[in-house]
């Protein structure tokens, strides 16, 4: 609710507001959020929204606030453009130089939207995947649209500390049979000092999604078993802070 009303705000006029007029700067944003909402619903499973109404409120949400504060920028420069008889390119340049206070308000708005918008999709969307596979190099696991191939498991001894490594070559299944291997390596460290274990996950970056790799040791069955997180849209969090 915070987000959206500080997305209409710059909209009201100080003492009056033609209605007509904000509703048709509203229009936009608003559209843009009715398509976000759609395509959130179409391509990313219509039960887990229904079952989640403010995980997907708040994505929309987002995506209205964002579209509007870019308007917000498109109209300053369209007026500023008209004013002083420049394209738009440097009208927005302009406004950029000139009017930081405002620009910088607009700017931490769309920042904000951004954030949000990362946040509420990575926790509506997250999948906890628990997993285990043989010891022998060449055992896989799949995890969603990854698979894991399991390279090499080794222990060694460092500086009073014993670490476990589980090295593995994974792939995105859904970039098709020449889809780019990367290497991942998660870790167990026992600290003989502190009597210690510590877990070092392994992160995969893509663009929209980043999955990490848990190893938990070795299971009853002498298995390793592996915890993979499944992260999307958390790259936005970083790009809207």
């Amino acid at each position: 609710m915070y987000l959206l009303l500080i997305s209409i705000c710059p909209f009201l006029g100080w003492t009056k507001t033609n209605g007509g007029s904000f509703l048709k700067q509203m229009a936009v944003p608003f559209g843009a959020a009715v398509v976000a909402g759609v395509a959130f619903f179409l391509g990313w499973g219509g039960e887990r929204w229904i079952s989640r109404p403010m995980g997907f409120a708040t994505m929309v949400v987002a995506v209205f606030a964002a579209t509007a504060v870019l308007e917000l920028f498109y109209l300053g420069a369209r007026t500023k453009s008209k004013n002083l008889d420049i394209g738009l390119g440097s009208a927005l340049f302009s406004i950029f130089r000139f009017n930081r206070s405002q620009t910088g308000g607009y700017v931490s708005h769309l920042g904000m939207a951004i954030m949000i918008f990362g946040v509420a999709g990575s926790m509506l969307y997250v999948h906890d995947i628990p997993a285990t596979l043989g010891s022998t190099p060449g055992e896989t696991v799949r995890a969603g649209s990854y698979e894991l191939k399991l390279k090499e498991y080794r222990q060694t001894t460092r500086l009073g500390q014993q670490v476990t490594n589980a090295i593995f070559e994974m792939r995105n299944l859904d970039k098709g049979a020449n889809a780019p291997v990367r290497e991942i390596a998660p870790k167990m460290v026992f600290h003989e000092v502190q009597q210690q274990q510590t877990l070092e996950a392994a992160i995969h970056y893509e663009a929209f999604r980043d999955v990490f790799v848990v190893f938990n040791g070795i299971d009853d069955k002498g298995q390793i078993a592996l915890n993979i997180k499944i992260n999307p849209l958390i790259s936005f969090v970083w790009i809207g802070s």
